[in-house]
């Protein structure tokens, strides 16, 4: 589990979703199927741009934040 400055939370769940919540109320903003996650979230920022790295099943997958 993750939670950022921003008040996002993320997550994976049993199906094997990657999950975005709202920390203030805990309300689904986003998904995407990646498979089971395999690690705690991480995010880190490039040329201004934050990103969240998380692994699933067998793959590495990288989200732009807004």
């Amino acid at each position: 589990m993750l939670t950022t400055e921003s008040g996002l939370t993320f997550s994976g769940d049993v199906p094997g979703n990657l999950m975005a919540f709202r920390t203030s109320d805990g309300a689904t903003l986003w998904h995407q199927a990646i498979g089971k996650v395999g690690n705690g979230p991480i995010t880190y920022d490039l040329d201004g741009k934050q990103y969240l790295v998380v692994g699933g099943g067998s793959s590495l997958y990288a989200f732009a934040l807004p």
